[in-house]
């Protein structure tokens, strides 16, 4: 374990690169960017986030899809149970999701299809001296 984990700090190590154009370089950026295994390490840090989820969950690099079939008022608080779980789950593991950028698709041939104001807090986290951990749910408007 701990060999790989000397291994996983190695390969972040005094990794740099550059851009080149004819005669022109930029400065060396410490970033190990275009590998292999940059992709499958960050797969690895959020594996977890479907845990303890109704939903399904799909992961496509840094791309999350949430779904459910909602056919009553109880599944859409069941899908924003979910949605609050994922906030927890964003403040546990230091990530940070981006409200903006999310979007709510409702696919329905019902005439009166079920609504529900789905909410993705925003998780902030921080330490109080001589307290655990603790999370504030804020609402991003």
């Amino acid at each position: 374990m701990v060999l790989r984990v000397k291994w996983i700090n190695n390969f972040f190590r005094d990794r740099t690169q550059r851009f080149v154009l004819e005669s022109a370089s930029s400065d060396k950026v410490p970033v190990p960017q275009g590998t292999v295994l940059g992709p499958c390490l960050f797969l690895f840090y959020i594996n977890d986030i479907a845990v303890g989820l109704s939903s399904t969950v799909r992961l496509f690099a840094d791309d999350t899809m949430l779904y459910l079939t909602v056919q009553n008022n109880k599944d859409a608080v069941l899908l924003q149970r979910d949605l609050h779980m994922l906030c927890q789950w964003e403040a546990t593991w230091l990530m940070e999701f981006h409200p903006d950028k999310c979007e709510v698709i409702s696919v329905t041939r019902k005439i009166n299809p079920i609504t529900y104001p789905y909410l993705l807090l925003v998780c902030v986290s921080f330490t109080i001296i001589g307290q655990p951990r603790n999370s504030v749910l804020i609402r991003r408007v």
